[in-house]
């Protein structure tokens, strides 16, 4: 095999490979870049009956909500105690009163537990929702016994 045109084996400029240097005494760190990224998105998995429950509610600020809380919740990592923050509700569309009445809403259909402090943005845990097995027997995935035989 003839390695003579070397240019063949140079990857494109879209899959390139950045490389950094974070300190002299570290590793350096590759970090393939992907331009679909750079783009906000959604971290699943949401589940289904929790979007459509949100989204039966009697105003449409609660599913609005609902997805701006599980955008942050995927930002964070986690679902519990997220800060909902009129600045990171206003540029998804939602002003102070609308996001309040959204996020009421999702507290009483039980999708959502709200801890509020006054002069403090609500701290916000997205609760799952029962799944027909649950409610079914009364009661909940944690509280059955598994049994042998």
């Amino acid at each position: 095999m003839d390695f003579g045109d070397i240019e063949m084996f140079r990857m494109p400029a879209a899959q390139a490979v950045e490389v950094r240097k974070t300190d002299t005494t570290r590793a350096t760190t590759l970090r393939r870049t992907n331009p679909r990224l750079a783009e906000p998105f959604l971290c699943g998995p949401i589940p289904l009956a929790w979007l459509q429950r949100a989204a039966t509610l009697s105003r449409s600020n609660a599913i609005k909500v609902g997805l701006v809380l599980h955008y942050l919740a995927g930002l964070a990592k986690k679902s519990e105690g997220l800060v909902l923050t009129v600045e990171r509700c206003k540029p998804r569309g939602l002003l102070r009163k609308s996001a309040q009445s959204g996020l009421r809403d999702l507290e009483r259909a039980s999708l959502v537990r709200v801890q509020r402090v006054n002069g403090r943005a609500a701290r916000v845990d997205i609760l799952g929702i029962p799944t027909y097995e649950d409610s079914v027997d009364g009661s909940s995935s944690n509280e059955r016994e598994v049994s042998d035989g």
